[in-house]
């Protein structure tokens, strides 16, 4: 059941409005005699649909309109006029009001009204329902598609034009600025792979969660999954990636925290500075540096790992 607000200032035509509404609806009908009563009311009670008079005192129907516009889950309104208020009529069909009712109105004409007023609702839930539905299949699915992209950036399988769609699409970091690419790595034969209490076992995706979320809070940078056991970093500074002490900084502190909380030994590789994003892919000669460290590390299976004390000679 719907709710409705009958904002009228005239108590006869108030009350004949909500008495058929109550019949039509069986219940659920509020009343308010103005604009500024009825926002309250639309606050209050979590109104969905407002039929409201144009001329009342304190706040007139036109400027209620206007009030319920600015709200982001607009509610369905309809307006009631007399003959002579025509261009107030258009002036609320021009804020959106679904459509109008003239007085003197019979109960046919306010029940045609009520009727139309249901289907947008029902229409605007379904909308409302398949957004929801849409935004929960794209969070699932994004994770997937940042990996893929940035597997094609190190691969040198994505053009300028596809790294500006994936950076807005995916709000990422990446900008013409000089960037770095940072392998991590859990090094399952060292590791422990206890939790933070040590009573239980962790396995590797907790790891790489626990990795991942702690990597995307750093500073001009994403990260993504490269493998079950590994996933790289990307970072972009705007003082220029040639300056790496932040990173390395973040690093030591992640390879000291996943050890003492969960017995994590962590294999780090930092790759040469990269002109930036579109270089990777056109494999200039810091992209060709980048890409071959990861290739190295999860493609050729080249034993290349560094241990995590020598995290700040990576550099060079």
């Amino acid at each position: 059941m719907y709710k409705f607000l009958v904002v009228e200032d005239e108590p006869y035509a108030r009350n004949c409005v909500q008495s058929i509404l109550t019949e039509l609806n069986g219940g659920g009908v509020y009343l308010a005699e103005n604009g500024a009563a009825a926002l309250h009311a639309v606050e209050r009670e979590g109104i969905d649909a407002v039929i409201t008079d144009i001329q009342m005192p304190v706040m007139d129907g036109i400027e209620l309109i206007r009030q319920l516009n600015k709200n982001r889950e607009r509610v369905v309104v309809a307006v009631l006029s007399g003959h002579d208020e025509f261009a107030y009529v258009q002036a609320a069909v021009e804020y959106s009001a679904l459509d109008y009712v003239l007085k003197p109105f019979d109960r046919d004409a306010v029940a045609k009204l009520y009727y139309k007023m249901v289907r947008k609702l029902r229409a605007k839930t379904n909308l409302d329902q398949e957004i929801a539905s849409l935004m929960l299949r794209s969070s699932r699915i994004r994770p997937f598609i940042k990996q893929r992209f940035f597997l094609d950036l190190i691969g040198g399988n994505a053009d300028g034009a596809r790294i500006e769609e994936m950076r807005d699409y995916l709000n990422l970091n990446l900008s013409d600025r000089p960037l770095r690419l940072c392998l991590i790595e859990v090094d399952e034969r060292e590791s422990e792979l206890r939790s933070a209490d040590g009573q239980s076992k962790f396995c590797l995706y907790n790891i790489l969660e626990v990795i991942g979320r702690i990597a995307g809070e750093w500073p001009f940078s994403d990260c993504f999954d490269v493998s079950s056991n590994a996933l790289a970093v990307v970072w972009s500074p705007p003082d220029g990636a040639r300056d790496a002490a932040e990173l390395l900084d973040s690093l030591e502190l992640l390879i000291n925290e996943l050890n003492s909380l969960y017995g994590v030994v962590l294999n780090v590789a930092l790759s040469a500075p990269v002109a930036g994003a579109p270089q990777v892919s056109e494999h200039h000669p810091g992209g060709e540096v980048a890409g071959t460290l990861l290739d190295q590390r999860l493609v050729g299976g080249q034993d290349t790992r560094q241990p995590a004390h020598r995290v700040r000679h990576l550099e060079q």
